[in-house]
């Protein structure tokens, strides 16, 4: 059974309640209230998902109501929709600084005021659920850290003791191995979430040849026995501002996840160019590319899908790269191509020269 969305209406027109409230009672649970007073007395109880609140009321008028509403962290997820006869561009900027997130002018129109209630709960639903998957990831590497620190330092001190022992050692060497990968996942979620939350990027200058070729030494030591080629064709002179230490991650995770999905004897090949005041890196690879179907999704935490192919149980880790390259203004895609492979492409603004030094300086004084 689906379960009904609330819409909450406020205002003194009891004429005008009324025509609302049954409108809306077409598609949802709605409830009213009089004055701004009342409303708050209704909203635990009645926990709508949208409040339509007029501003001219007794008691309590309804820009008092909406900032009320929202100095309650428990209704922050209320959707409040402004509406009133003043038409005046100040009017709804004063709804908006309070708190509004719409306005709706009277007299209202039906299929207006509809339009707005159904986007206004679309937006409620995916504020929420964003919450649940940060409050999720929050968890999980809160509770799961000193546990896997323990199962990691107690397997490496078994391996130790039981090295006559091919068995037993094969054994503890899963254990280990699988500590691993959940504690790469945790680090992950915690990432992700301070990323979620607000980094301030620490800016300092780079060279990118430099930074990339750490990358790369990192990606032949997990290819292992691929024998897969690497071929790097970037400018030894191209440096830039970034945050260098959330940046090589970016570097890591998609030449790490063009190793994963390169064949044997396959090639990875980085590249970077200059287009105007933008430098622009690719990483380019001949595996299997990226599933059309899921394309739109390769950079979602938790489209964990196994026909992704190139991007199978790298869901954090291509959210964590797009977050950062997003935090330094800049752009990232992930695209197949022609010839059979994908290319994940980075476009990162550079810092103009003549601000190189002022970076520099605001970053050493940290």
């Amino acid at each position: 059974m689906t379960v009904k969305s609330k819409v909450l209406v406020v205002d003194d027109d009891p004429l005008q309640r009324l025509f609302v409230q049954r409108l809306l009672e077409k598609r949802y649970i709605v409830e009213s209230a009089e004055d701004g007073e009342m409303a708050l007395a209704i909203l635990h109880r009645f926990r709508p998902n949208v409040v339509l609140l007029d501003i001219d009321m007794p008691k309590m008028d309804g820009l008092t109501t909406c900032a009320k509403i929202r100095d309650d962290p428990s209704l922050v997820f209320v959707k409040i929709i402004i509406v009133s006869g003043r038409a005046s561009l100040e009017d709804r900027i004063s709804g908006y600084d309070v708190g509004a997130d719409d306005y709706l002018p009277k007299p209202v129109d039906e299929g207006e005021l509809m339009a707005k209630v159904g986007i206004m709960m679309r937006l409620q639903n995916a504020e929420e659920i964003d919450q649940l998957k940060s409050t999720v990831l929050g968890l999980l590497s809160h509770e799961t850290g000193t546990p896997l620190n323990g199962i990691m330092l107690a397997s490496k001190l078994l391996m130790d003791k039981c090295s006559d022992n091919t068995e037993l050692l094969r054994l503890v060497d899963i254990v280990k191995q699988s500590a691993e990968r959940l504690g790469d996942f945790v680090d992950k979620a915690k990432l992700l979430c301070q990323l979620k939350v607000g980094v301030e990027p620490r800016l300092s200058e780079g060279v990118l040849a430099i930074q990339l070729q750490k990358a790369v030494e990192k990606g032949i030591a997990v290819s292992g026995n691929k024998n897969i080629s690497f071929i790097v064709d970037v400018a030894e002179e191209q440096v830039f501002s970034a945050d260098w230490q959330l940046m090589d991650k970016v570097f890591d995770i998609l030449i790490g996840n063009a190793v994963k999905f390169s064949p044997n004897e396959g090639e990875i090949r980085i590249q970077s160019s200059r287009k105007e005041d933008a430098c622009v890196i690719e990483i380019i690879d001949n595996g299997k590319g990226l599933d059309p179907e899921w394309v739109d999704n390769i950079f979602n935490e938790f489209a964990i899908q196994d026909i992704m192919k190139h991007q199978r149980g790298t869901g954090l880790s291509l959210a964590i790269a797009l977050r950062i390259v997003k935090l330094h203004g800049g752009t990232l895609q992930g695209v197949n191509r022609d010839e059979g492979g994908a290319v994940f492409t980075i476009v990162l603004p550079m810092q103009p020269a003549e601000n190189q030094d002022s970076v520099s300086d605001q970053t050493a004084q940290r």
